[in-house]
């Protein structure tokens, strides 16, 4: 049962100047990317990530990559994107890197954020394609 009282509430679209997407995985290509999320995919990505509520019991998991949030009269927040089986979302949220490692949440949608994510991207590229390459993949073969 899902208690979205205790959920992330994020920042209305209209309070937010910025949302950035760094170090997304894409894990059909191995491709590692970060751009500026066009505004216009906004609702899309954060509504991927909504109802939610906190999640107490939070294991290691796998990060897929991070989003950056800056909102107007408000610090930037950090939502750190988890890969988890299923369609169930797990992020977790804080004003810096380190931060965002101990507030989890869980809830959304995972495979409606990484298809929302990879039309944000896609939009993003066409937008912008000198300012968009795909960084190579860390982990060694």
């Amino acid at each position: 049962m899902l208690h979205p009282e205790t959920g992330y509430l994020f920042p209305t679209l209209s309070d937010i100047v910025k949302l950035e997407a760094i170090e997304i995985t894409d894990y059909a290509t191995g491709e590692v990317s970060s751009f500026e999320v066009p505004k216009s995919h906004w609702e899309g990505v954060l509504g991927a990530l909504s109802p939610s509520e906190q999640d107490l019991t939070a294991k290691k998991m796998e990060v897929f990559g991070r989003l950056k949030l800056d909102a107007t009269d408000k610090p930037a927040v950090v939502v750190v994107l988890y890969r988890m089986p299923g369609n169930v979302g797990e992020f977790s949220t804080g004003s810096d890197g380190r931060s965002a490692f101990h507030n989890y949440y869980r809830g959304g949608n995972s495979k409606q954020l990484e298809l929302a994510l990879k039309k944000a991207y896609s939009e993003s590229q066409r937008l912008n394609p000198e300012t968009h390459e795909p960084e190579a993949d860390p982990t060694p073969n």
